[in-house]
């Protein structure tokens, strides 16, 4: 069988990256980690700031990542990390969050997820990458979601999403309505990266 004695640890590259959680600003620029041993320590001196950590980055290892975020640090990824998958991977887990806490028996709140993606629709450098905006606006799909609640109750799972999407649609209406008159196209219809992007939205 496998065991530490008989195997040694492959080599793992980690690719991150920390900011400043409330302000998005750099705190430890862009580094590669290469994890050679069961364990690795590494510090930093970061002062009075709270630090988020942006990691594996660019996909720069494929391996599965087991880590509790609280909802403000996954909100901080989401509106501040430079790496797409990253920040979809945030917004994904607060979405998978928020449609547990809305199943029955649970207590919901939807105040922080509104403001989350109000930040992502208000923000131009989001509005500028259009495909990207659309998926992390998009909820988690059923079959995702019943992975993630065993035992699952296909209805209650259902019911729970659509009632974090009307949540969602009700306390963003404004920003919902600007969004789409921004994503209008006027120009004839050309197969092309940016038309394709604001038709997904």
């Amino acid at each position: 069988g496998w065991s530490t004695e008989t195997h040694k640890p492959y080599l793992v590259p980690i690719s991150y990256k920390i900011f400043e959680k409330s302000t998005g600003r750099e705190l430890i620029p862009e580094s590669l980690l290469e994890l050679t041993e069961p364990k690795t320590t590494v510090e930093y001196e970061i002062g009075q700031n709270i630090p988020v950590l942006s990691v594996l980055r660019g996909l720069s290892a494929p391996v599965k990542l087991y880590i509790d975020r609280e909802s403000e640090e996954l909100a901080a990824l989401a509106r501040f990390d430079d790496d797409g998958v990253s920040r979809w991977d945030a917004m994904q887990a607060l979405y998978v969050r928020a449609i547990k806490n809305r199943l029955p028996g649970n207590e919901w709140n939807p105040v922080e997820l509104i403001a989350t993606v109000r930040g992502l629709i208000e923000s131009e450098t989001s509005i500028q990458d259009e495909a990207c905006l659309a998926e992390m606006l998009t909820l988690p799909q059923s079959n995702v979601l019943w992975d993630e609640f065993q035992p699952a109750d296909p209805q209650a799972i259902a019911c729970a999403r659509n009632e974090v999407m009307a949540d969602l649609g009700k306390g963003l209406f404004t920003q919902w309505e600007v969004l789409f008159s921004k994503m209008q196209i006027l120009e004839e219809y050309q197969p092309i990266s940016s038309q394709i992007g604001k038709r997904s939205l």
